[in-house]
């Protein structure tokens, strides 16, 4: 069973810095995870994709700064 979060609890600016940090990390984290699966998908069942397809993915990669 996961834990619960802990509920938000900062009493002073440093306590707030300290959460903002550790969900940046958080995010980082799950972006780079992210990144790792949809390669992993890519690379297993890129073949299927046509050709639009795979245009239209390049693209979007283009546009998010990849």
């Amino acid at each position: 069973m996961p834990a619960k979060p802990r509920p938000l609890a900062a009493a002073t600016p440093a306590d707030w810095k300290a959460i903002e940090q550790a969900a940046t990390a958080e995010l980082a984290r799950r972006t780079r995870l992210a990144h790792q699966q949809i390669v992993g998908l890519l690379g297993t069942h890129g073949h299927l994709l046509s050709d639009a397809q795979r245009r239209a993915l390049g693209k979007r990669l283009q546009r998010s700064g990849k």
